[in-house]
């Protein structure tokens, strides 16, 4: 019993002393996204949204303007480059093993402070944290979900913008605007040839395929969001559960009460009397 219990204490504490990725197939950096590594440091919402309000500041941009969620996506375009964030074992060993052995993209981080300690981030993070940069300054925004691509709009001043941080478009701002492509993806493609081929631009957006857009300010994946704010600290002592178990066999089983019920018991049959030491 005591082996089992030593067994399985270590079992579920030893993953948290190891910063291994089970899952990470992010690439390096490309050399031609706007990628700018001093940008790591970066790492907070509070430290992100400080250096945007500090840009802003400096270029007299208000919050309310079309000029602003630009600025966020210029910003997020230099904090990141392509590639999926994921939990390291030491992060959350739950949704690291998980998504080793089930897939279901379990171990991607969700949460935007989370999607920031990392220096790749894939489109619908990168979207994720735009979004809540967005909220924060009480600007609607919802997402755009194409066919292998997750971008977003912003509305200013009543209308829908296009942004996307991670494929990086040519697009002015007026090219942006919502009632120009009517989720009619074949209008988007022409912005992006500088970098892509017709081929991944076909596979990302599809062929005439249609975008669906979410609700406005709607919560971003919080299905992932309950799985690891549930999984996280239980990564961290899950390993007290055997001890736990232990604790209550002994009590259980092994109290006088319960030795002394057994020694009556077995006195009345008949049958000789056990002493534990």
């Amino acid at each position: 019993m005591k082996i089992l219990l030593i067994l399985s204490v270590v079992l579920l504490a030893i993953p948290n002393f190891f910063t291994t990725n089970l899952n990470d197939d992010a690439p390096g950096y490309n050399g031609w996204e706007a990628y700018d590594p001093a940008l790591a440091r970066l790492n907070s919402m509070e430290t992100l949204t400080h250096y945007i309000d500090s840009l802003a500041g400096a270029g007299n941009i208000a919050a309310a303007s079309m000029e602003y969620p630009i600025l966020i996506e210029q910003v997020l375009k230099k904090r990141f480059y392509h590639g999926y964030s994921r939990f390291n074992l030491d992060d959350n060993w739950m949704a690291a093993v998980g998504e080793k052995l089930f897939g279901q993209a379990l171990a991607c981080t969700v949460y935007s402070n989370d999607i920031l300690q990392y220096p790749h981030a894939a489109c619908s993070q990168q979207a994720m944290v735009m979004m809540d940069l967005l909220k924060q300054k009480g600007i609607p925004c919802r997402h755009v979900a194409f066919q292998h691509h997750y971008a977003l709009e912003a509305e200013i001043n009543g209308q829908w913008y296009f942004f996307d941080s991670n494929m990086e478009p040519d697009i002015s701002p007026n090219e942006r605007a919502h009632h120009l492509w009517v989720t009619n993806t074949d209008y988007l493609k022409p912005f992006y040839k500088d970098r892509y081929s017709n081929e991944m631009l076909d596979y990302v957006f599809g062929k005439g395929m249609p975008a669906t857009h979410g609700t406005t300010n709607e919560a971003t994946a919080p299905n992932a969001k309950l799985f690891h704010t549930v999984t996280r600290p239980l990564s961290k002592c899950v390993w007290l559960l055997p001890i736990l178990l232990f604790a209550l066999y002994r009590k259980r089983f092994l109290s006088p009460r319960a030795v002394a019920s057994s020694k009556n018991k077995n006195y009345h049959r008949g049958e000789p009397v056990f002493y534990l030491p």
